[in-house]
C-alpha cells in the first residue's frame, strides 16, 4: 500500500514567487515529540564496489570530503587513517597514512579540505592535507588535554573541538594560529558536532544525560534530555542524538531528533541495541542507522519512523561504520569480520516520500503559485490527484508538483496527491487549499 502522510509543518520558502514546501527548517513535523510510526517507503541498497585491508583491522569513524570525492576510514588497531578516491561506480585505495599512537576520531574540514585526528593518548590533533595525490600528516597540534573522545571541525572558522571525556572540557583549537582553549562542559562529553550555519557546537554528556552547547567559545544553553546521549550530528536545523535508556530488565536504544534550541521534535522507535552509527542524506530525507546488533536500520528523517530497507550481501561481515556521499546519494559502508575490514560502495534507491509543508491560502481572482515536493532515488517524481480535489481554476503539473491558475470560487479543498517515481511503492500526502473571497 502507498504511504500516506498529513504533512502539518508551516513553514515555506518563497521562492521566484513560487511557495515552495520547505525541505529542511519546518517548526513542525507530522509527529509529535514522543510519538513514531512504522512506514510504507522502501530503500534498496545495491552493491558498486568493494574494497578490503590486507589483514586485521579496527575500523574507527568514516568520514567523507564530497568535494574531493575521497573518504577517509580510521583504523584503530593499525594506528592509520585509510584513504580512497570514490568514482562513478568503484572504489580505489590511494594511501594509508600513519598517525599517532592512539588516535580515537576523525573528521573533515570540507571546506579547506583538510582531515583532522584526534589522539586519546597523545594529545594532540594531527591535520591531514586531504587534496594531496599522497596524502600525509602536515601539522599536529597540542590539545591541553587527554582522553579525547571525539571530534568535529567549523571549516568556515577553521576550528577543531575535541571532546575530552576524562577532564569534561572541549578544547578549542584555532588551525590558523594553533591557539588551544578549553571550555568546560557537563559530565563526561561522548561527542561533539558542530552547526555549520550558526556555527553552534553541541555537546553530548553522557554522564549527565544531557546535550549542550559551545556559542563563540564559551558555555552555552544546556538540556536535560532523560537519556544517556551517545553520539550525535547537526543536519539542517536540527540535532540528531542517539541514546540509551539502560534498565536492569530492558534498555532502549533510540535515536531523537530537536531542533537548534534543543526542543524534542521526534523519537524513533526502540532500536533494540545501540546506535553506534548514524548517517543522513537530507535530500532524501534518510537516516542510516548502524546498531551494535551489526545490523543496518533506516529511518525517515521528519518523524524517525521505520523503513522497509532492503540490503544487498556484503561481504566483510557486521556493518561498523557507515557514511553518505550526498552528491550522489551514495553509501559508504565499512564491515569487519575480525580478519579483514571492507569498504564497500551502494547504491541507494528510494521510493517518494514528501517533504513536509502547508499549501499557502489563495483568493479568488488572484493568480495562485505553490510548489509540492516530494523526493525519491531515482528521479524524476511525477505528480498526480484527482481533478476534482482541485479548487476550479487550479491545476497540478505532473511534472514539478507546481499547482498554478487562478481561483474562480472560495471555498476548502481536500487534496489527496500521489507521488511516483516507478517504484513498486508510492507516496500519498494529503494537502488543503482555503480560497478566501
Amino acid at each position: 500500500m502507498p504511504t500516506t502522510r498529513s504533512t502539518t509543518c508551516s513553514a515555506r520558502i518563497a521562492l521566484a514567487g513560487v511557495c515552495v514546501l520547505a525541505a529542511v527548517g519546518a517548526s513542525g513535523l507530522a509527529s509529535a515529540p514522543g510519538a513514531h510510526a512504522a512506514s510504507d517507503r522502501q530503500v534498496g541498497l545495491a552493491a558498486l564496489d568493494s574494497v578490503a585491508t590486507s589483514g586485521p583491522a579496527a575500523p574507527g569513524a568514516l568520514v567523507l570530503d564530497d568535494g574531493i570525492g575521497r573518504a577517509f576510514a580510521l583504523d584503530t588497531l593499525r594506528d592509520e587513517l585509510i584513504v580512497f578516491d570514490i568514482g562513478p561506480s568503484f572504489l580505489s585505495r590511494v594511501a594509508t597514512v600513519r598517525l599517532g599512537p592512539s588516535p580515537s576520531d576523525v573528521a573533515v574540514d570540507t571546506v579547506g579540505h583538510r582531515v583532522v585526528v584526534a589522539d586519546d593518548v597523545a594529545d594532540m590533533v594531527s591535520v591531514i592535507d586531504a587534496t594531496a595525490t599522497t596524502p600525509a600528516v602536515v601539522a599536529t597540534f597540542p590539545t591541553g588535554s587527554v582522553d579525547a573522545e571525539a571530534i568535529a571541525v567549523d571549516g568556515a572558522s577553521s576550528t577543531v573541538y575535541v571532546a575530552n571525556q576524562a577532564t569534561d572540557t572541549v578544547t578549542v583549537l584555532h588551525l590558523d594560529t594553533g591557539v588551544a582553549t578549553l571550555v568546560p562542559v557537563g559530565d563526561a562529553p561522548a561527542d561533539v558536532a558542530v552547526d555549520p550555519i550558526t556555527h553552534t557546537v553541541y555537546v553530548a554528556e553522557a554522564g549527565g544525560a544531557s546535550v549542550s552547547t559551545i556559542v563563540g567559545g564559551a558555555p552555552g544553553a544546556r538540556a536535560a534530555i532523560g537519556a544517556t546521549p551517545r553520539s550525535l550530528s547537526v543536519v539542517g536545523d536540527r540535532v540528531l542524538v542517539a541514546t540509551d535508556e539502560l534498565a536492569p530488565t530492558s534498555s532502549v536504544f533510540r535515536v531523537r531528533a530537536y531542533d537548534r534550541d534543543l526542543h524534542e521534535l521526534a523519537t524513533s522507535a526502540n532500536l533494540g541495541a545501540r546506535a553506534s552509527g548514524v548517517a543522513v542524506d537530507a535530500q532524501l530525507r534518510l537516516v542510516f542507522v548502524r546498531t551494535e546488533a551489526g545490523e543496518l536500520r533506516a529511518l525517515g528523517l521528519d518523524a524517525l519512523d521505520e523503513l522497509t530497507l532492503t540490503p544487498p550481501p556484503v561481504t566483510g561481515g557486521q556493518p561498523r561504520q557507515v557514511t553518505v556521499q550526498q552528491s550522489t546519494h551514495r553509501l559508504l559502508l565499512v564491515t569487519t569480520d575480525r580478519r579483514t575490514a571492507t569498504v564497500t560502495l551502494l547504491g541507494v534507491a528510494a521510493s517518494p516520500a514528501f517533504v513536509p509543508g502547508i499549501l499557502p491560502p489563495a483568493r479568488i481572482g488572484m493568480p495562485y503559485r505553490a510548489r509540492i515536493e516530494a523526493v525519491a532515488s531515482p528521479g524524476p517524481v511525477s505528480y498526480s490527484v484527482k481533478p476534482v480535489e482541485l479548487p476550479s481554476g487550479l491545476v497540478l503539473d505532473s511534472a514539478t508538483g507546481e499547482i498554478r491558475g487562478t481561483p474562480r470560487a472560495a471555498g476548502t479543498h481536500s487534496l489527496l496527491v500521489t507521488a511516483s517515481n516507478g517504484s513498486a511503492t508510492s507516496a500519498m500526502a494529503s494537502f488543503k487549499i482555503v480560497v478566501s473571497p
